[in-house]
């Protein structure tokens, strides 16, 4: 999978506004769920708390693991 390929695949998971839609698009995209991928979540979150972007990087929930 190419990492441009994973950048459209996230892009089109953050543009989903359901659950439903959400589940849709990682079926469709199973390398959503690849390391590649976690890391540009990652990286995406990191810049985005850089960023102040409180809607793509939350405080964290201290009760997550």
């Amino acid at each position: 999978m190419s990492r441009q390929g994973s950048k459209g695949a996230i892009q089109e998971l953050l543009d989903t506004s359901t659950a439903q839609e959400g589940v849709g698009v990682i079926q469709a995209h199973p390398e959503l769920l690849s390391d590649e991928a976690d890391n540009l979540f990652d990286l995406l979150t990191e810049h985005a708390d850089e960023s102040g972007n409180e809607e793509l990087a939350p405080d964290p929930d201290p009760s997550f693991p």
